[in-house]
């Protein structure tokens, strides 16, 4: 977790773009993460379509099910 160094093996690894790849630190300040966990949603375009701060059980399934509905329909 501390040794960034060990990241950059497993991104080459799974051909994934570096340059868009955030660390905790910086990540948690972009995204404004107040709360763990937090499912933040992104549409096509990569804008922000849904966020959730917590955790519930009962309704997660069904509320990402709807949220990914609404972000395929954005433009």
């Amino acid at each position: 977790d501390e040794d960034r160094d060990l990241v950059v093996p497993f991104l080459n690894e799974q051909k994934w773009d570096k340059a868009n790849i955030y660390f905790d630190d910086g990540m948690s300040r972009l995204m404004q993460v107040s709360q763990i966990p937090t499912t933040i949603l992104f549409n096509k375009s990569g804008r922000l379509s849904s966020r959730m701060n917590g955790f519930t059980t009962e309704n997660f399934v069904q509320y990402m099910i709807e949220r990914i509905d609404a972000a395929l329909k954005e433009q």
